[in-house]
């Protein structure tokens, strides 16, 4: 099941939703036993200044959501289905194009486990990427024709799949997931590429290591960093891209990322965030 999350009063924010199992424990009166049950999961209750509601429901052809793009009139949700992250099990994912009231209007099929769903503002394609954890795909969906074109994607240095997509400036990026550690435990792979999609071909040219320097925000002190879970990213509201590496439990943000004006700088936020989104 999927939900809209409406903003009423917030400027901007980071919102995570968890569902809660609340453990109910009985004991007798003699207290010789006692009967543990599990409830149903809590409903997600709201952060003040937001409403939760039910957007769409998936069903037997299409379930697990996961990425949601809203473009223009239009909202796109991934439904990952059963499908094994490095798509060993040649199972598909399925894109559902809805009207922002939930109507359905288009059902895509794509190759493998569904991750990265972003919508290109320049060319009006959809992208789609499939299988994290390794033997990545990369393909672009027509909204108006129903065409999905799928590219070469070359063998993958740090081992690993491809995740996020984000555009900004005129350019595309991508997450480098999943990467293979050296002995020390460290990242020394590319963590985000930029791609261009090139005569069938994804031509990927590495911006930013997964041992690269950066500055710590808190601290305001120069920092090696070690991106051992590059996932998703968003573009903030001073249009800086932001990668979160989930499993370090920090955000990396890059200003003028792809060129020669690049600076980096982390935040370290104490827990391992899935989603970022900034309200404007």
């Amino acid at each position: 099941m999927s939900t809209k999350i409406v903003r009423i009063g917030a400027v901007m924010g980071i919102i995570a939703l968890c569902l809660v199992t609340l453990i109910l424990v009985n004991k007798s009166a003699s207290a010789a036993t006692s009967i543990v049950k599990a409830s149903s999961p809590a409903r997600p209750v709201a952060l003040p200044g937001y409403d939760i509601n039910v957007f769409a429901k998936g069903n037997t052809a299409y379930y697990n959501p996961d990425s949601i793009e809203v473009a223009g009139k239009y909202v796109y949700i991934a439904y990952q289905n059963t499908t094994a992250k490095d798509g060993t099990d040649n199972k598909t994912s399925t894109i559902v194009q809805y009207t922002k009231e939930g109507h359905v209007v288009h059902i895509f099929k794509v190759p493998g486990h569904n991750d990265g769903l972003r919508f290109n503002p320049y060319t009006h394609l959809v992208w789609a990427t499939s299988n994290e954890d390794g033997n990545p795909r990369i393909m672009t969906i027509n909204p108006a024709t129903g065409v999905i074109v799928q590219y070469q994607v070359p063998t993958t240095p740090h081992g690993g799949g491809y995740d996020d997509v984000v555009f900004l400036n005129g350019m595309a990026f991508i997450a480098a997931s999943n990467p293979t550690l050296n002995s020390a435990g460290i990242n020394v792979f590319p963590a985000l590429d930029k791609v261009e999609l090139k005569n069938g071909k994804a031509i990927l040219t590495p911006i930013l290591q997964g041992n690269a320097t950066a500055t710590d925000l808190t601290t305001n002190q120069s920092v090696t960093l070690n991106l051992t879970d590059p996932d998703s990213m968003t573009v903030n509201s001073q249009g800086s891209l932001v990668l979160d590496s989930q499993g370090d439990s920090e955000l990396i943000f890059l200003h003028n990322p792809g060129t020669s004006k690049q600076t980096v700088t982390r935040l370290p936020v104490g827990t391992q965030v899935d989603d970022t989104v900034w309200i404007p």
